[in-house]
């Protein structure tokens, strides 16, 4: 039954890693400024926000992550434990620091000798107070969410469907290591988090579109080129 399941999800993946691979580098392009602004218009400007550096074909986050860290925000990018572990530990990142290919797999990383965990990501966050206005705020851009989320884990995804369902690349690394997010959110009751997975406006697909398991991780909410929204 489970290799059933495996083969099921290979062939969606096949078919939306086809889909993408239609899409232009000038699409992508256009989309991802789209996708800066309207992650922008939710996510507090002095958030922590863990972004991640996007495959060929994915939403291109760069855009976004570039102008939160030259605002006030902190980003982290992923870096993928070198003994095989599927706990993504995460490196600081800012526009001046160098990205390299990862140790496992040809994912570009942070130049960070001291990559944190969730864990540690969390008890950073928890720590910041967002309840001043921002001077710079554009009069253009909507209001943040109220409470703005301190910490913002920006997932990517191949597609998600409408109840949260998210269907990755396959590796797993998202499905373990956010696996025991709301403990840590637990731990930390001031602690603001939200988890958006980040897929084109195409690929927000109807529940029962490819199979879930148990494991899986799920979503309550979804950005696009378009709108980041609730599921």
């Amino acid at each position: 039954m489970r290799d059933a399941v495996q083969e099921q999800k290979q062939q969606v993946r096949r078919r939306l890693r086809a889909s993408r691979s239609q899409l232009s580098p000038q699409e992508i392009a256009r989309r991802g400024l789209m996708l800066r602004d309207a992650l922008q218009a939710h996510i507090n400007p002095q958030a922590v926000v863990a972004g991640y550096v996007p495959l060929p074909g994915e939403p291109d986050v760069m855009p976004f992550l570039h102008a939160h860290s030259g605002l006030y925000g902190t980003v982290y990018l992923p870096m993928i434990d070198s003994t095989g572990s599927r706990q993504l530990r995460w490196g600081w990142w800012n526009p001046g620091i160098a990205l390299q290919p990862g140790a496992l797999i040809p994912v570009l990383e942070p130049a960070d000798d001291c990559p944190v965990s969730l864990a540690e990501l969390a008890a950073d966050a928890a720590q910041l107070h967002l309840d001043a206005p921002d001077p710079w705020r554009s009069p253009l851009l909507p209001e943040p969410t109220d409470p703005p989320a301190q910490l913002v884990i920006l997932v990517p995804a191949l597609a998600i469907d409408t109840n949260g369902a998210r269907m990755g690349q396959g590796g797993g690394f998202y499905d373990t290591t956010l696996a025991g997010l709301d403990h840590l959110i637990a731990e930390h009751p001031g602690l603001g988090c939200e988890v958006i997975a980040v897929v084109h406006s195409g690929e927000v697909l109807d529940p029962g579109s490819f199979p879930v398991e148990d494991h899986d991780l799920r979503v309550s909410r979804a950005a696009t080129e378009y709108r980041v929204f609730a599921l």
